[in-house]
């Protein structure tokens, strides 16, 4: 019988890989809220404890879980968009989902609109990095207005 395990990290751990470009980024208690301009793109990244081995079995990387809300104030007109989540290992680029367009309020539970599940599974051997995509639309004559992003947590399942 195959055993799995999700390991979690808080969405306060998230990191921008520019944060200079975005408008804001603060870090709560409750995760990470993010706000970036019209008309760009920016990487968020995530690490997440990798088990390698359980109770003798290797451990394979089967599902993602992210925890996020595009309009935290309600504004359903001004969502940006997850369109892009790589998986690392190590340095590595193990897999990726392009052309994704992920955006609503999925901060509070799980389903299909912020899973992905990984086939096939993939063995993490160097530590694993969720690194998400995100594209802060473009409104003609509007530049600048701004969006939002809450980050409250990224989920990996593991299973032998």
């Amino acid at each position: 019988m195959a055993r799995s395990s999700v390991i979690w990290v808080h969405g306060n751990a998230v990191e921008p890989e520019n944060p200079e470009s975005l408008m804001r980024f603060a870090r709560k208690g409750w995760g990470a809220q993010c706000k970036g301009m019209s008309g760009t793109s920016h990487w968020f990244h995530f690490p997440i404890a990798s088990p390698s081995v359980l109770n003798g079995s290797p451990m394979y990387l089967s599902k993602l879980y992210l925890m996020f809300n595009t309009m935290p104030e309600g504004k359903t007109e001004l969502q940006p968009v997850i369109t892009y989540v790589h998986v690392y290992d190590g340095r590595t680029l193990a897999m990726s989902f392009e052309n994704l367009f992920l955006s609503g309020s999925h901060d509070e539970t799980i389903g299909a609109a912020n899973t992905l599940v990984l086939n096939p599974v993939l063995r993490i051997a160097n530590g694993l990095g969720l690194s998400v995509g995100v594209k802060f639309p473009l409104r003609e004559r509007e530049e600048t207005i701004s969006y939002e992003i809450l980050f409250t947590a990224a989920g990996a399942e593991f299973a032998s």
